[in-house]
């Protein structure tokens, strides 16, 4: 995925929208819970694919939560503070997974 998993842990929303804007193949990764996504999402000019999926889904079953998410581009993490967004980072990358957290 262009090399994104070797980027920084973070990427900006700066850097988020322009990448979107170019194209760019990517899948925002909406850890907040449903009520919280269902609230307030991130929109741009641009449409970017987003799929939520709750961060204590990757704690429960955490083999679950990553067949949930696509490997076939990069993936930014987001959640309200950075926090639960970071741990699923992680444990993206460890799957093989190009991810970054949304700083």
């Amino acid at each position: 995925m262009d090399g994104f998993a070797m980027d920084p842990l973070e990427i900006e929303i700066g850097e988020l929208l322009r990448a979107a804007d170019a194209g760019r193949p990517l899948l925002l990764l909406d850890v907040r819970n449903e009520d919280d996504f269902a609230r307030w999402q991130i929109a741009g000019r641009c449409s970017i694919e987003t799929e939520n999926v709750p961060y204590f889904e990757f704690l429960e079953d955490p083999d679950r939560a990553l067949r949930r998410v696509p490997t076939d581009r990069a993936v930014v993490a987001v959640c309200a503070t950075g926090d639960s967004s970071a741990m699923v980072v992680d444990l993206l990358r460890e799957a093989g997974v190009a991810a970054r957290n949304l700083a």
